[in-house]
């Protein structure tokens, strides 16, 4: 039987090694349209700041590794750009050439694109756009290059915000526009008033409900033009969202799903026969919302993928979905969420949330490592949790306990007695998040 998986990232090589697994004789291809395979991009921050020291070190296979440990064609540098789904053919462009594949099964994980308007100037020297590691290398080379003291970052969601501290880990003074009200919208207000303190407090300037109108510059860029004020720039980040990739699918008659992904079920089947979908640009199921999402994060892209290629290679398995957990940081600020905001359970309920939040120590007050962490509980009249939200220090282990909790489904009044461990290195004897859920029951009980 023939495997063919199109995107050779998260999704598709998750896809492909599960294939190999189920059938060490399974012909498995896998085309990829850029020259990396296998790489993390979440680490593009961390690479361009140099804390990452080589590109090497953001991939964890090449395409000659990959088929020597693990059996899988991965072809590079090679662009699919259509589908006989009659037929099951698809034809790719490699070195200037058309090129058909076959496939008894076939794995769309094409991924998801930054979104770039079409400003004035918007194709100027020294303007980027962070996905790829070619961008993460083209960026790298312009500053070591053009050494810029001025960077101005468009959108002030998690990339943007981890790049502030990219470019001020160089030097360069950083300015954040941002078109909404606030920065980090998918945060609640009082988790979003930590971050911008600390942005503040490394000098960043934000400016807020503020629209970017056009570049301007000679051989590269030089300004920023806004509907407010003119910013001086010799680096520009454009960070507003992504888009799906789905015009594969689509133009073959793919049902889709929000903001245009592709819909697919548990099994990551999409309607039309033979054909699966995963990763950035498909759906995935959001175990709180219960309905398909467009959430596009790595962690989701792997099992999805794992999933599909279970299926594909005739392994019956399903995946249950998420609760729409992330995490970043910006200097010394951890942020993290999973399932609601205080607005978006207010939406799924159709009535004001529960909601607690507390400020307190990550360790007794003894420990000289501890950090100040806020966290803020949100549940239903009755107690069912249904989201959290957190900032500050040691943030990680607190955010996986919620994230279990929501997706067992537990209500709030038994997650404040968790056995969770203590020592004074680690956690206070009553932690923080058990503390939260104790401030929300009480408040459930005085209704």
């Amino acid at each position: 039987m023939k495997f063919l998986i199109i995107g050779a990232n998260a999704a598709g090589l998750s896809a492909a090694s599960k294939i190999k697994r189920i059938d060490r004789n399974a012909e498995v291809t896998v085309l990829e349209k850029s020259g990396f395979i296998s790489y993390g991009s979440c680490g593009l921050p961390y690479f361009v700041a140099g804390i990452v020291k080589r590109v090497e070190d953001l991939y964890h296979f090449t395409p000659e590794s990959i088929k020597e440990k693990r059996g899988i064609d991965v072809l590079i540098h090679t662009e699919a750009k259509r589908i006989d789904k009659d037929r099951k053919v698809v034809y790719a462009v490699k070195d200037g050439k058309e090129v058909e594949f076959e496939y008894d099964k076939l794995l769309v994980s094409t991924g998801a694109s930054p979104i770039k308007i079409p400003f004035p100037g918007v194709d100027l020297p020294g303007i980027f756009q962070m996905r790829l590691v070619e961008d993460g290398i083209a960026m790298k080379n312009y500053i070591e290059k053009n050494r810029p003291k001025k960077a101005v970052i468009v959108g002030g969601g998690y990339i943007g915000l981890e790049f502030a501290e990219t470019f001020s880990l160089l030097g360069i003074d950083v300015s954040i526009v941002e078109k909404l009200p606030t920065i980090l919208s998918t945060f609640d207000p009082e988790i979003v008033e930590l971050v911008k303190k600390t942005l503040k407090n490394h000098n960043v300037k934000i400016y807020e409900d503020e629209t970017v109108m056009k570049f301007e510059g000679k051989e590269k860029v030089e300004k920023v033009i806004t509907d407010k004020r003119e910013i001086e720039a010799d680096i520009v980040l454009l960070s507003i969202g992504v888009r799906p990739n789905t015009d594969l699918l689509k133009d073959i008659g793919a049902e889709l799903g929000e903001k245009g992904a592709i819909l697919v079920n548990k099994r990551m089947e999409t309607n039309l026969p033979h054909i699966y979908a995963a990763g950035d640009c498909a759906t995935v199921y959001h175990m709180v919302w219960e309905k398909d999402k467009f959430y596009p994060l790595g962690p989701g892209a792997n099992k999805g993928g794992r999933v599909a290629g279970s299926n594909m290679a005739g392994v019956e398995d399903e995946f249950q979905g998420i609760v729409g957990t992330t995490i970043f940081k910006t200097f010394e600020m951890e942020v993290a969420k999973t399932g609601l905001t205080e607005r978006e359970a207010r939406e799924l309920l159709g009535e004001e949330p529960k909601v607690s939040m507390i400020d307190a120590n990550s360790k007794p007050g003894y420990c000289p490592k501890g950090n100040k962490i806020r966290i803020k509980v949100i549940s239903d009249k009755k107690g069912r949790f249904l989201g959290a939200q957190i900032a500050g220090g040691d943030v990680h282990p607190r955010i996986n306990f919620f994230a279990t909790a929501l997706v067992n489904k537990m209500n709030v009044k038994d997650m404040r007695y968790l056995d969770l461990p203590y020592a004074p290195p680690f956690a206070p004897v009553w932690d923080p998040a058990l503390i939260a859920c104790e401030t929300l029951v009480k408040k459930l009980e005085r209704r």
